[in-house]
């Protein structure tokens, strides 16, 4: 029983109401930190492959922006080893202009034109 002078006990409806918002309320705080955290680290990953020359070139090709070219970089590992230049680089990505050159027809006999991206012009 209340006493005359006693707040009402709240329902189980407003216990739930205010259980939600105090979890919603937590939730909140957790993301903002997480999001934090991740500005920091997107900044300091796009700042490191930036750095690096293979990052530049990474970041140069279309839509790759600075994480994606991250990690296309990371799962190239060292390429200065197995491409001899930027634009061998470029060529194997496919991001670079295909030289073609003009062949006798005769000689090619319908295998179309000869195409080396990485053929010197």
């Amino acid at each position: 029983m209340c006493s005359a002078g006693s707040a009402p006990s709240p329902t189980a409806a407003e216990a739930e109401a205010d259980a939600k918002g105090e979890l919603v309320r937590t939730m909140a705080s957790t993301l903002e930190g997480l999001v934090a955290q991740i500005a920091k680290l997107s900044s300091r990953i796009e700042n490191a492959v930036a750095q690096l020359p293979e990052g530049r070139i990474v970041m140069s090709f279309p839509r790759a922006g600075k994480i994606c070219a991250a990690q296309i970089t990371a799962e190239l590992g060292d390429v200065r080893t197995r491409f001899q230049s930027e634009d061998h680089l470029a060529a194997e990505a496919g991001v670079a202009p295909v030289h073609t050159r003009a062949v006798d027809p005769a000689a090619s006999a319908g295998r179309g034109p000869a195409t080396n991206a990485c053929a010197p012009p």
